[in-house]
């Protein structure tokens, strides 16, 4: 059975949208990938095959090709091993797609189905919410960072096997509004960032989600009164940062 869920691809610091398709068939059992994919991205299939069968799901030998769209632009990174999953899943019939034609799936599957955390959630989260994708499912590592983008409610999974009992049952139409979730239960914005909200008026480093490097890298200069240069697309770009 064919399947198709949505994801996204990083291309420098820009998100684009993915679409991962699954198709299983009687045949030769295997777990073929396609789609223009570097060695980590192509390895998901050892980490997503291994994540399921750890998590309890017994899944029926067949032949199933994994490709990831389009084509013709390279994947790279392990964001893809949750949508590869949820395609498996939903072309073996333990879930049903339809139920997920306007949620999107970032993370990386461990062997044991646990979700981690993956790097550029912000501009990939932000790419989806272009794209109409109001729903986002990342690993509970990366709810806040991808909580960043407003419109977009995002649900946040410890592993596989949460996130199968969850997307088993239908969800009513995403709001716009933004929302989070761990594991299906709504949660609140850590009380030390709301803090940080009321008492800064302007931009803060508390502000910026991820790029912990370059944060700690400032921090270490500005307590020694050393020179600090920013070099690459980082300099360039502000994009966890707040303004209009």
């Amino acid at each position: 059975m064919f399947a198709k869920v949505n994801s996204a691809g990083l291309f420098g610091i820009r998100g684009f949208l993915v679409e991962t398709e699954a198709d299983a068939q009687n045949g030769i059992p295997g777990l073929f990938l396609t789609g223009a994919l570097s060695p980590e991205t192509r390895e998901a299939q050892y980490r997503v095959w291994n994540g399921i069968r750890n998590c309890g799901i017994k899944l029926t030998p067949k032949k199933i090709t994994v490709n990831i769209s389009p084509a013709s632009i390279r994947k790279e990174g392990t964001s893809y091993d949750f949508s590869i999953a949820i395609a498996i899943l939903c072309s073996m019939g333990v879930l049903d797609q339809r139920f997920l034609r306007d949620t999107a799936f970032l993370g990386e599957t461990g062997l044991d189905g646990r979700l981690k955390k993956v790097n550029g959630i912000l501009p990939l989260v932000r790419s989806l919410r272009e794209h109409g994708i109001r729903r986002v499912a990342v690993s509970a590592s990366d709810i806040y960072e991808a909580a960043v983008t407003d419109g977009v409610e995002v649900y946040g999974f410890s592993d596989l096997m949460k996130a199968i009992e969850f997307f088993r049952k239908p969800l009513p139409g995403a709001s716009g509004v933004r929302g989070i979730y761990r594991d299906g239960i709504r949660i609140d914005e850590p009380e030390r960032d709301l803090a940080a909200k009321e008492q800064q008026p302007f931009p803060d480093m508390s502000d910026i989600r991820g790029q912990e490097l370059l944060k700690r890298a400032a921090e270490i200069a500005v307590a020694g009164r050393h020179n600090i240069f920013f070099q690459g697309p980082q300099a360039r770009e502000r994009p966890c940062l707040p303004g209009p």
